[in-house]
Formats: C-alpha cells, sequence, structure tokens
C-alpha cells in the first residue's frame, strides 16, 4: 500500500502546500475526461489496426500453411522413393544397410500419411484425393513387403520375377500423378492466396497511416481543450481542503499502522494501529525521532535494519520490505511485520516528509511457517504425495511421486492422472472422485499404476479430499505408497507354495516307485531264489538217496556238489544284486567331482575279466569330470564293461570301445561291444528287474536294473542301440563338472544332496 500525502509540520507548510495540491485535484476531472477520450479514440483506431493486421496475418498463415501443403505432398513422394531405391539397392547388394534404410522410410511414409489426413481433415487438400493416394501408398508398401517376403523366402530369383510384373511401376506412376494433380491444386489455391496476402498488406499500411493521423489530430484538440480548462484551477482549494480532513479520518481508522514523519525524520502523526504496534501514544510520539518509534530489525540476524524514512527520503521513491523485519515495541513485545514508506511532495517538488505504512504479520507469520513445514514434509516425504482437482487435473506433484514413477512435475502438473493408470484400470479414477465428491476417504486401494517408462507399478493408495477455507470440497490429496516389495512378498508365498505342493507330489511320487520298485523286488526274489534253492535241494536228496544204496560213484556226486556249489554262488550273488538294487533306490546319492577316465581305467586294470589278455577295451581319449558318485559309477561302469566282455560268441575275443560325446554341460559315455546283440523285442526290457535275454550266459539279470537306477539318481540317463548278432552301443549321459566349480562349490552342492 502506498500514500501520497500532503501533511506539514507547521501551519505554514500546510498553507504553501494547500494551493498546488487544490489547483492539481481542479484539473483533474477535466484531465481525466480528455484523456480518457483520448484513450478511447487511440483504442478505437488501434482496434481497426489490429482488425486489419489480423486479416493480412491470417492470409500470410494460409500462404505458409499452403505452401508447407505443397511440401508436404513432395515429402510423401520422396518417402516413396526412398523406400523402392532402397529396396532395390538390398536386392542388388544384399547389404543390411538398404534394409534398415528401406524400414526406415516406410517408417516415415507412415507418419507422412497420418500428417496427409490431419491436412485433409483441416480442410487444406481434398480428402478424396489425399485417400485415393493413401491407398496407391498402401499398396506400394504391400508390393515392396511382398517382394522382400518373397526374396527372404525363395531368393533373389522370385524377387526380381514379382518386380518385373509391372504392379510396382504402375503404383509408383499412380502415386507421381495424385501427387502432381494435388500439388497442382495447391499451387493454383496458393497463387490466389498470395494475392488477397498482398491486397491484405496494402490495407495494412493505409490502416497504419489514418491510425497516425487521426491520433495526431486529436492530440492537437486534447491540447487545446486542456489550455481552456486550466483557468478553473482556483476552484480546487475547498476541494482540496475537503480532502485532506477526509485523507486524516482515513488515516487515523485504517486498519494498518501509519506513521507520518517531517523532513527531519521527527513523528508528527500515529494512527491507532500505529500506537497499539510500537507501544507509543501518540501525544508521546509528536515530534521524537522515527528510529525511537520505529525500531525494526532483521528476524534472523537480530541486526538494526535501515530506516524506510532515510531510504524514501535519499532515493525521493516508494520503498519496501516485505521480509525477515520484526518491529520492537516500547512494551517489549516483537511483531513480524512488513512495511513501505512514501515520500510527502509537492507536485514538481522536493518530499517534505514521508509516510510510513506497515501491517501486523504474525497470523500470516505462523500461516506460512504451517505451510512450509507441510510442504517440506511432502516434498521430502518417500511416498508419492499428489494433489488434484475434481476434474482429475494434477495440481501438485512431490519428489516421492517423481521417484516413484519417473515423471517431473512439470510433466504432470496440468495433466490429467489418468496418465498414471492402465487402460483396464481407468474406472477406477470414476470410482475415486465419486467418493470425494460425498466427502469420503479412500483407504489402502491396492490397485497397480504405470511409470513413464511404461514398468507397472503395484501401489496402495489413500485419497482424501481437499477442502477450501468455506468448507467446499475441491480437489483431493492422494498419497501412493510403492507396493512392489508387498507385491513380490506375496507372490513368493505363492511360488513357495506351489513349490512346495510340486515337492509333496514329487515326493509322493517318487515313494510310490520305491514301493512298486520294492514290491518287485519281493516277487523276483520270492520267483528267482526259489530256482537255485530248489537245485540245491533236490541234487542234495539225489547224494542222500544214492549214498543210502551205496550207488553214487565219484564222479557222480562231485558233479553233484558242484551244481550244489553253482546254485549256492548264484543265490549269493542274486542276493548281493539285490541289495545293491535296494541300496540305491532307499539310499541318497551324495554327489561330486569324479575323474570318469581315471574310474574305467582303475577297473580295465583291476577285474580280471577285463585284462587285456582276456579282452581288448579301447579308451579314446581322456573322459571327462562329471557329477556323481564315485562309487555307484564304478558299479555302473564295471556292469556295463562286464557285459560286453561276457556277452560274445564263443571263440570270439571281445572287443570294447569306449569313448566321450559332450554336447553343453552333459555328457554321453559309449560302451561299444562285438557282441551277441540285443534283439529288438528285447530292447524295451533291457533295463528291468531280472531280465535275462538269454541263459546260455550265466547272471542274475539285476546288473543293467542297477545301472539304470544309478545314473537316474545322479540325475543321467541310460540307453542302448543294439542288433542282433552285430553287437550293443550302450551309452549314459551324466552332468559335467561346471568349469567355474571349486572346493567350495563341491562342499556346498555335497552338503545340498545331503
Amino acid at each position: 500500500m502506498r500514500y501520497c500525502l500532503h501533511m506539514t509540520a507547521s501551519q505554514q507548510q500546510q498553507e504553501e502546500a494547500a494551493i498546488p495540491f487544490q489547483r492539481v485535484k481542479t484539473n483533474a476531472p477535466i484531465k481525466i475526461r480528455v484523456f480518457t477520450l483520448a484513450a478511447i479514440v487511440f483504442a478505437a483506431t488501434l482496434l481497426f489496426t489490429f482488425a486489419v493486421g489480423i486479416v493480412a496475418l491470417r492470409f500470410t498463415s494460409r500462404v505458409d500453411a499452403e505452401r508447407s501443403v505443397g511440401q508436404r505432398l513432395e515429402e510423401t513422394g520422396a518417402a516413396v522413393e526412398d523406400a523402392e531405391t532402397s529396396e532395390h539397392s538390398y536386392f542388388l547388394t544384399a547389404n543390411d544397410r538398404y534394409l534398415q534404410e528401406y524400414r526406415r522410410a516406410v517408417t516415415q511414409l507412415e507418419v507422412e500419411k497420418q500428417i496427409l489426413r490431419a491436412q485433409a481433415a483441416a480442410g487444406e487438400l481434398a480428402t478424396s484425393a489425399v485417400e485415393n493416394l493413401i491407398r496407391h501408398v498402401d499398396g506400394k508398401q504391400a508390393e515392396m513387403s511382398e517382394v522382400l517376403q518373397l526374396q527372404a523366402k525363395n531368393g533373389l530369383s522370385s524377387a526380381v520375377a514379382a518386380l518385373q510384373n509391372g504392379r510396382g511401376i504402375q503404383l509408383t506412376d499412380a502415386i507421381r500423378s495424385d501427387i502432381e494433380k494435388q500439388k497442382s491444386a495447391v499451387a493454383t489455391a496458393l497463387s490466389k492466396t498470395m494475392l488477397r496476402a498482398r491486397m491484405a498488406d496494402s490495407a495494412r499500411v493505409l490502416a497504419f497511416v489514418f491510425t497516425i493521423v487521426a491520433n495526431l489530430a486529436f492530440l492537437a484538440w486534447a491540447d487545446v481543450r486542456v489550455s481552456r480548462t486550466a483557468r478553473a484551477r482556483e476552484a480546487a482549494i475547498l476541494e482540496a481542503t475537503r480532502q485532506k480532513e477526509m485523507l486524516g479520518t482515513t488515516l487515523a481508522s485504517i486498519g494498518d499502522g501509519v506513521i507520518v514523519t517531517d523532513a527531519a525524520e521527527n513523528v508528527t502523526f500515529l494512527n491507532a494501529e500505529a500506537s497499539r504496534l510500537t507501544g507509543w501514544n501518540p501525544k508521546d510520539a509528536a515530534g521524537q525521532p522515527i528510529s525511537k518509534i520505529f525500531r525494526i530489525v532483521d528476524s534472523t540476524t537480530r541486526q538494526p535494519k535501515d530506516s524506510p524514512v532515510k531510504k524514501a527520503l535519499r532515493f525521493g521513491a516508494p520503498t519496501g520490505q516485505i521480509n525477515h523485519t520484526l518491529l520492537l515495541s516500547k512494551s517489549g513485545a516483537e511483531y513480524p511485520i512488513d512495511e513501505s514508506a512514501a515520500p510527502i511532495r509537492q507536485p514538481g517538488g522536493t518530499p517534505f516528509g514521508v509516510v510510513v505504512v506497515f501491517r501486523d504479520w504474525t497470523n500470516q507469520r505462523r500461516a506460512e511457517e504451517t505451510r512450509s513445514r507441510l510442504a517440506a514434509i511432502v516434498e521430502s516425504s518417500e511416498d508419492a504425495i499428489i494433489s488434484k482437482g475434481l476434474d482429475g487435473i494434477v495440481r501438485t506433484w512431490n519428489i516421492g511421486a517423481e521417484k516413484l514413477f519417473g515423471y517431473k512435475p512439470e510433466e504432470m502438473i496440468g495433466k490429467p492422472i489418468t496418465l498414471l493408470l492402465p487402460p483396464e484400470r481407468l474406472g477406477e479414477e470414476d470410482f475415486i472422485l465419486g467418493k470425494i465428491r460425498r466427502g469420503l476417504r479412500v483407504e489402502r486401494i491396492e490397485t497397480v499404476r504405470v511409470a513413464k517408462d511404461g514398468a507397472r507399478i503395484p501401489v496402495s493408495l489413500s485419497v482424501s479430499p481437499l477442502r477450501d477455507e468455506r468448507g467446499h470440497i475441491i480437489g483431493a490429496s492422494k498419497i501412493v505408497h510403492d507396493a512392489t516389495e508387498i507385491a513380490a512378498a506375496r507372490e513368493t508365498l505363492a511360488r513357495g507354495r506351489e513349490e512346495l505342493e510340486h515337492c509333496v507330489q514329487e515326493r509322493t511320487l517318487k515313494l510310490q516307485e520305491m514301493v512298486n520298485e520294492l514290491q518287485h523286488i519281493s516277487y523276483s526274489i520270492t520267483h528267482d531264489m526259489r530256482a537255485p534253492l530248489r537245485a540245491m535241494s533236490a541234487f542234495a536228496e539225489m547224494l542222500m538217496d544214492q549214498a543210502s544204496e551205496s550207488r553214487p560213484t565219484p564222479e557222480e556226486a562231485q558233479d553233484y556238489c558242484r551244481r550244489i556249489v553253482r546254485a549256492a554262488r548264484r543265490l549269493d550273488q542274486l542276493i548281493l544284486d539285490a541289495l545293491s538294487y535296494t541300496k540305491v533306490v532307499l539310499h541318497e546319492v551324495p554327489q561330486s567331482p569324479v575323474d570318469l577316465d581315471k574310474v574305467v581305467r582303475d577297473l580295465i586294470d583291476v577285474y580280471p575279466h577285463l585284462h587285456p589278455s582276456r579282452a581288448d577295451i579301447q579308451v579314446e581319449g581322456a573322459l571327462p569330470m562329471v557329477m556323481g558318485n564315485e562309487s555307484y559309477l564304478t558299479q555302473c561302469f564295471s556292469n556295463l564293461l562286464g557285459n560286453a566282455a561276457k556277452f560274445v560268441k564263443p571263440g570270439i575275443r571281445p572287443v570294447i570301445r569306449v569313448h566321450a560325446e559332450n554336447k553343453g554341460d552333459v555328457t554321453r559315455i559309449w560302451v561299444e561291444d562285438n557282441g551277441i546283440g540285443i534283439p529288438a523285442a528285447a530292447q524295451k526290457r533291457l533295463f528291468g528287474m531280472y531280465e535275462k535275454l538269454d541263459d546260455r550266459y550265466e547272471g542274475t539279470g539285476i546288473g543293467l536294473a542297477i545301472v539304470r537306477k544309478v545314473v537316474e539318481r545322479m540325475g543321467g540317463t541310460v540307453g542302448a542301440i543294439s542288433e542282433q548278432g552285430r553287437g550293443s552301443h550302450f551309452w549314459v549321459e551324466l552332468h559335467l563338472v561346471p568349469e567355474h566349480h571349486d572346493h567350495d562349490d563341491e562342499h556346498d552342492l555335497l552338503a545340498a544332496s545331503h
């Protein structure tokens, strides 16, 4: 607030100030009327000039728009030619760079088609002509895409044949014809528009000339009118006196504090509000220096501040300080204030006093501090805090919202909040605003919002209505909490539950499989073990019968005893193999890196029937390190090598070849022999329990079943390829030791397996 006052410290100054003040006031109504009329005339002429200029600008804009239309048509044709040229270059060179240029040209064509449709919608081009051109362009794109597909699928000859059918040339010619026709129409319209634009420019120049002449004439008339009314200035004395009295009454009753000083900075007037804030009554304050009555300091540093009266007198212009000013009252109270000072002067004269106006800012300061604290809390919150109007437009956007969604405040303020909603959840905003309009809160809705990068973020929303000072709902405040970790925890629990259920199912199936196998073993043992027992019993009875009759010769007795011994050994081996199989089925198989090359070569050295004197065994190359159990792998390959050496025709020397094939992290170990082979019908049950395919050879029929179970328990597979009479090729697939495997990995893997 600024006041320009004519108040003096003495009656003489008041009288000196009265006459000039009165004369100025006398001229004021006349000057106001004259200059109001001048302003009206000037505004009217300016408006006329502006209207003419607008017309000229519109024609100029139309010229630019029509030129832009022609340029856009040329760019469309250029994009078609670029795409066609890049396509042909790609066919000739097979260079992917031309294919990329072709794709960029096709993308540009899509942009050009959209712009052409927009220009047609704006009336700048004929809609039918644009659609016809776009139809030809689409046909050309389809033809080029078809040729590219033929080239990729059937080779260059098919693409060249497609090019030579003439369809592409016809489409290109049609596109050029469409563009030329539209360019011709645009050129015709452009010529007419440019003619109108030149006429509008000429009219604008004439309007400027008319405006200048009209205003100069009116200013001359106004000057004469003001001169005639200057003689009435004397009548302003009474008016000036009345206004002075009115101003004094106003200053005394105004709600702001007002202090008036003379040129010596001594107080001459103090209104009631100024008396309350300074603690001085008007009588005691009269004649006192302003620095004694109006003591102000910086609210931050507590240092005294310069008197506003000194500044107003020094600069001869209004001054003011709005922030960080404290007024120290005579009573010891302190008031935050904003203050301003203006010099009091005669028209055209030097200042002869100063009026200081100030206001108690205590309530406003508290409100500002409260707002600042709340704003700081909002800005520093890790949660996204957003306010919006009832129209869904974002009003505020804190740093938490920026971190969560990736949008900066300037990117979201003024934009609809629905930018954050996925398409299938747009109905949520209507639901939320509906509750807000009814004055209801929305508590912790768990939903999904979309970040700037397109990522979907699980969030928890709480929305409250915002009210103005009259209690009317004007918007909503939204707190958005990132619920990614909660959602992830739920997903983890769900996955854990599924994995647990899957694990239980697997364990149940394994237990069922083990029970079934144990039942099969028990049935097989019951059947197969009785055969050697019956043989032993029969031969023993024969010995007893013949011994009672004194019939058996020594040779017969020895033969019976040998058969009993063989049956006993076969029974013992059958029991050992059954125990081995049961151990593999029931016990865990700890795994660690195993040198398979060492296992196989040790077997060849230790087992007599694998000795070079009895079989030719070739281990090609070094067998790899695998993950497994060395004891079980020894049993597995002793069975495979033993079978290869055993199942050969009489008189044939066993020839066995062992080699490995690595495939990624798996190796396949082959054991190939020149044995009797396996019939095709028997290969399906080859790895079953108690499967003896040829009774001419000794064996329990459990060995290959043990091989299968051992390999499966180590996570591998086993198989065979054979043809009767031409040998067999057995293979075992096992996992290779990872390259980064070290001692700690081995320890961890062993612990995990246990």
